[in-house]
């Protein structure tokens, strides 16, 4: 019985045998110090590149998320009259902050791959940047 062992690639999540495997010796504390493996070393460079700016940025984009959930709604409620600009500036920070700094959840990155983890990241913040125009348009 020689069972070959699949792996999945962190950034593009394609299966390949673990003989294959290219090991990425970065401790990063997102994924809580887990083996990472990619199947080339391209991907590995961009795995390497990846987690440095989520290091970097990854706490303070969560903290102004955290705290851009609090105050906008807060603002939304004692400012009734102005619900629909607070909306609409809500929708373009959100929107812009997720396309410079897609990141998501270890979570998800682990299920489909970096690559695809910041491409539905990036898909939802053009949606939000979107409508935070249509937001705009009903205020003109």
């Amino acid at each position: 019985m020689n069972k070959k062992i699949k792996i999945k690639c962190l950034w593009c999540n394609k299966q390949f045998d673990f003989k294959k495997t290219i090991n990425v010796n970065y401790a990063n504390p997102i994924f809580e110090d887990e083996p990472l493996f990619v199947c080339s070393p391209e991907h590995s460079e961009k795995t390497i590149e990846f987690l440095e700016k989520a290091r970097n940025y990854y706490n303070s984009t969560y903290l102004s998320l955290l705290i851009a959930l609090f105050i906008y709604p807060f603002l939304a409620f004692v400012f009734k009259k102005y619900f629909l600009i607070i909306t609409m500036f809500m929708s373009f920070d959100f929107g812009i902050g997720l396309l410079i700094f897609p990141f998501t959840t270890p979570h998800l990155i682990k299920k489909v791959g970096i690559l695809k983890s910041i491409l539905i990241a990036k898909t939802i913040a053009i949606i939000v940047i979107l409508i935070g125009f249509s937001l705009l348009k009903k205020i003109i």
